[in-house]
């Protein structure tokens, strides 16, 4: 960022801000992009930074949205459901029927087998089959465990209406 614009911005203000160089995060994007190829997609947690969604919507494959705040938000911002992944312990049920209603889906993630059976129970009630990420636990209070997992995946003839996609692992801050 050049420095004048930096001094002007700053000049602005007269609390403590964050300033963003957006050109600079497109940059830095585009350049992870070009030496990840098209190997990996790239996913931005809006969780820190949700003024950024929108921008980042446009840069990125996915947007990780952790909680009824960040999913008002990316509606408001209209970023197509098929780019959300709903992640996060926090899923409303009225939150998941009103993206049933719609016609794109967003990803999902399950991280309890409550929310597996909920995810069930709403995609047999809607008619719609879900696609789900079943997040494996790092052995925290966050996740479902791994035997638990491995019966869905053996026994997935009982879950008709959810796909299983992957499995998440996230291991901690």
């Amino acid at each position: 960022m050049r420095q004048e614009v930096l001094a002007e911005a700053a000049g602005e203000f007269q609390t403590p801000c964050y300033v963003f160089d957006l050109d600079r995060l497109r940059e830095d994007v585009a350049e992870m992009k070009t030496l990840l190829a098209d190997r990996v997609g790239l996913c931005f947690a809006m969780k820190a930074n949700p003024f950024l969604t929108e921008e980042m919507a446009e840069m990125t494959d996915y947007i990780e949205v952790c909680s009824p705040g960040e999913l008002r938000i990316c509606i408001e911002q209209k970023i197509p459901a098929e780019k959300m992944i709903l992640s996060g312990v926090l899923k409303e049920e009225q939150d998941i029927r009103e993206l049933l209603e719609k016609e794109k889906l967003p990803h999902f993630t399950a991280e309890s087998m409550d929310q597996v059976d909920l995810f069930l129970r709403l995609s047999r009630e809607y008619g719609r089959n879900v696609e789900l990420l079943l997040r494996l636990t790092s052995g925290n209070q966050f996740g479902i465990d791994e035997a638990e997992i491995r019966k869905i995946i053996s026994e997935r003839e009982k879950y008709a209406g959810i796909e299983i996609e992957g499995i998440q692992f996230y291991s901690g801050t």
